[in-house]
């Protein structure tokens, strides 16, 4: 064999091996930022999961008609801490961002309510941990369709069916709020 021929072999095997490696590499990165931006969304619920007992308290002082709006808190937060997938993390954060949007209007026309300044305070911190998921969420998404496009692209579709390491991720979305009669 002449060695010109095992030398153009070698080189491809190279050639082969280096483009495997870089399209691994890239797929393990987004898969890291993907898992980083999962991480901040969880601690950003887990913050916010800490307030609802203290925002809990004060509906109970305030507003102590509204048992209902008290469970759905109660029942959001087990959800929420009990949730495993991202099924389960979006479906009690849906329910979640039901039963704030309601208690925001029971609120508004509540006048002990918007004076009470723990309340006031409760719900400041509530929107700002809520923008922080919202900025999570979106690079979370941004993150999963990069590799959702990465994973289904030749040549990386073929070098995942390979490895058969990477998934299409599923984009975290909240559902529209169904309307609940409370």
């Amino acid at each position: 064999m002449p060695v010109a021929f095992i030398v153009t072999i070698v080189l491809v095997i190279i050639a082969f091996g280096t483009i495997i490696l870089t399209i691994y590499s890239k797929l393990l990165k987004l898969n890291v930022e993907i898992n980083n931006a999962w991480s901040e969304i969880n601690y950003q619920l887990k913050c916010r999961s800490e307030l609802i007992p203290k925002l809990v308290e004060i509906i109970k002082k305030d507003l102590k008609k509204e048992n209902e709006l008290v469970k759905a808190f109660s029942d959001a937060e087990r959800k929420m801490d009990g949730a495993r997938t991202i099924s389960a993390t979006m479906e009690a954060d849906r329910e979640f961002t039901e039963a704030f949007s309601y208690l925001i209007m029971v609120s508004e026309s509540n006048s002990k309510l918007k004076t009470d300044t723990a309340f006031q305070q409760i719900i400041s911190e509530f929107l700002s941990i809520e923008e922080r998921i919202q900025v999570a969420r979106r690079s979370y998404n941004i993150y999963a369709e990069k590799n959702n496009i990465k994973i289904s692209s030749f040549p990386s579709n073929l070098v995942n069916s390979l490895i058969g390491h990477f998934k299409i991720r599923k984009y975290y979305e909240l559902e529209k709020t169904k309307s609940k009669k409370r």
